[in-house]
């Protein structure tokens, strides 16, 4: 994609208001110190790339948060500072405590990104912003998530940057994207950055033939923020006039979401499945987490599309118009599969049937 013109970079906000504290006459701040010591940035850097930094790789078989761009991205005192507070704030969870340090890392990633010149902003900023989307979206209510998710979105726009873009910006791209339609899902509005611009090519059988098994599993994630976007577009209409509307598009994604699971390659399928008659779940084992994410988006769709009633329903395998076989599909997959938290969002869709 080219990149972005001056007046791309003025339509869109930067995420969170980069360049605040500086001025273009002013001598640069001082960069500050860390508050927390050495030992203890070591361990919170061992536990982000073992545990949260994999959170930003779901979809990420490169895995560029962690391994591949780890040591390029240590250069960077934003990243290393929201990667601390991230890891700090998964082990206060874990052990059920508060610690002063955790927000304290949180406030420092933010005053570096007030220093930082947002015409210099680069993919190391991108990652930074990133981690504290996935910070907020543990912290905060929706409407917080949604605050940080803007800036995100501006930043990627401005840069033109998208699902289909290399290196750690795609990685950032769908780790946004995940907690993008999961905030949209759960507020009833639609996506930040619109479907149409998420990817160069989304042609099912075009990127199947690529043979890229993480774009292939994200397409399933773009059909379901399709669905969302669609059913957020038309909520406020009445009941009659809504139906109508939104019949065609939504038969429209269930075709493609029927197609997409058709299609899968080997790799995107489980390894095993078992479902004994005395569970209520079957067990649904996936190799890897790309295609954990990839099946969960596809029945949590199948869920969201079941339940207007509105799709035409074709000649589909035992199980595919049964919005309880989707459930529990489901819930056997997240179950079954070690878990990534920003992976377990989909589970909401099931918790909201039973409402």
């Amino acid at each position: 994609m080219s990149g972005p013109t001056p007046s791309d970079t003025q339509s869109h906000l930067y995420p969170f208001l980069l360049g605040q504290a500086t001025s273009k006459d002013a001598t640069p701040l001082p960069v500050p110190q860390f508050p927390v010591t050495d030992g203890e940035k070591l361990q919170l850097i061992s536990y982000f790339i073992r545990e949260t930094g994999t959170w930003c790789e779901t979809t990420d078989s490169q895995m560029h948060f962690t391994v591949k761009c780890i040591h390029e991205m240590m250069k960077s005192s934003s990243f290393v500072s929201a990667a601390l507070s991230l890891a700090s704030r998964q082990l206060d969870y874990i052990h059920k405590r508060q610690r002063p340090v955790t927000l304290e890392l949180y406030q420092f990633t933010i005053q570096l990104l007030l220093r930082q010149d947002p015409v210099q902003a680069d993919t190391s900023i991108l990652a930074t912003c990133t981690l504290l989307c996935v910070y907020e979206m543990m912290a905060s209510r929706v409407e917080e998530w949604r605050r940080h998710l803007k800036g995100c979105a501006g930043f990627l726009r401005a840069q033109r940057w998208n699902g289909s873009s290399e290196g750690i910006v795609k990685a950032s791209f769908w780790a946004f994207a995940r907690i993008d339609v999961w905030a949209a899902f759960i507020s009833g509005k639609a996506t930040l950055i619109p479907t149409e611009s998420w990817v160069d090519d989304m042609s099912i059988g075009s990127v199947l033939a690529k043979g890229d098994l993480d774009d292939y599993c994200n397409l399933a994630h773009l059909i379901f923020a399709k669905i969302v976007n669609v059913l957020a577009t038309f909520q406020n209409y009445g009941r009659t006039t809504r139906a109508a509307m939104l019949e065609a598009p939504l038969c429209g994604l269930w075709d493609a979401m029927q197609e997409w699971y058709r299609l899968r390659p080997a790799d995107v399928c489980p390894v095993l499945r078992d479902f004994p008659p005395s569970r209520v779940f079957p067990d649904v084992l996936h190799a890897r987490s790309s295609p954990n994410c990839g099946n969960t988006f596809y029945h949590a769709g199948c869920m969201l599309l079941l339940q207007t009633g509105l799709v035409t329903q074709g000649l589909e395998p035992e199980g595919i118009n049964d919005i309880v076989w989707h459930a529990r599909e489901l819930v056997g997959t997240s179950v079954s599969n070690p878990s990534q938290y920003v992976e377990q969002q989909p589970l909401g869709v099931f918790v909201g049937q039973k409402d």
